[in-house]
């Protein structure tokens, strides 16, 4: 479930910035690609708002994209910028359980593998990229 934050929610009755409102133009096509199921796009959208506009929403709702096309490495990454940007203590108890489903999620569905035996020499790959 994607977060939204009236910070880049549309109609705000505020003077914004032309990066402001292209920030919150590209979140709301993120979040309309998201849940169309439109993942890959979705991320290029929350890129580009929060490269206009560093809001830590769109951290989150880059974790989950992320989980969405099971890149379960990059979500992590998502999600510790998100806990870095917005400390936890900062979020409300709502906000508080979307992360802990989220990490949940993303835990279940990584895995752990443990490897018992290596030759010398031997390299591990996972997804292609060193272990």
């Amino acid at each position: 479930m994607l977060l939204l934050l009236a910070e880049l929610a549309p109609g705000v009755a505020h003077a914004d910035t032309p990066e402001q409102i292209e920030a919150k133009q590209r979140f709301s096509r993120g979040v309309e690609a998201f849940s169309k199921g439109k993942y890959e796009a979705a991320i290029e959208e929350f890129k580009a708002s929060y490269r206009l506009r560093a809001v830590p929403v769109v951290l989150f709702n880059l974790a989950e994209a992320y989980t969405a096309l099971a890149a379960f490495d990059e979500a992590m990454t998502y999600v510790g910028l998100y806990t870095v940007s917005a400390p936890t203590e900062s979020l409300d108890a709502g906000q508080r359980e979307q992360l802990s489903q989220l990490r949940e999620r993303i835990r279940r569905a990584s895995g752990t593998i443990r490897i018992v035996d290596a030759p010398e020499g031997a390299s591990v790959l996972i997804d292609g990229r060193d272990a």
